[in-house]
């Protein structure tokens, strides 16, 4: 059995070196300049594991991956053990909903910047 932990996108595997060593896990790394699609990165995730019971821990994007991740090593036959997402919304499903959320995030940048 493997933990595997995926990043945020802004981050790299050593974001969970201190939990990694404390859980024995191994970091999964996307690098973001040469994935074209959301789907190549899960590709490319499913082969770099090989064990047959996996737990996952993803954080923000990392989530997201772990999320996709799960579902094509379950169309595999390969489900992982369990999944932990950490900051991981699923996103918005509406255009409206997410211009909406872009308001409130570019409003969030606005006050920080101004303080």
């Amino acid at each position: 059995m493997s933990v595997f932990f995926l990043h945020g996108l802004g981050g790299s595997p050593s974001d969970w070196n201190e939990i990694r060593n404390l859980l024995s896990g191994t970091s999964l790394s996307v690098d973001w300049e040469k994935i074209s699609t959301i789907e190549h990165a899960i590709s490319s995730l499913v082969h770099q594991i090989d064990e047959e019971q996996v737990d996952l821990v993803g954080y923000s994007m990392g989530g997201r991956l772990s999320i996709l991740l799960a579902k094509a090593l379950a169309d595999r036959k390969r489900q992982p053990r369990s999944l932990v997402l950490l900051s991981s919304g699923l996103g918005f499903p509406s255009s409206s909903e997410r211009e909406e959320r872009r308001a409130k995030d570019a409003e969030w940048a606005r006050l920080a910047r101004s303080n």
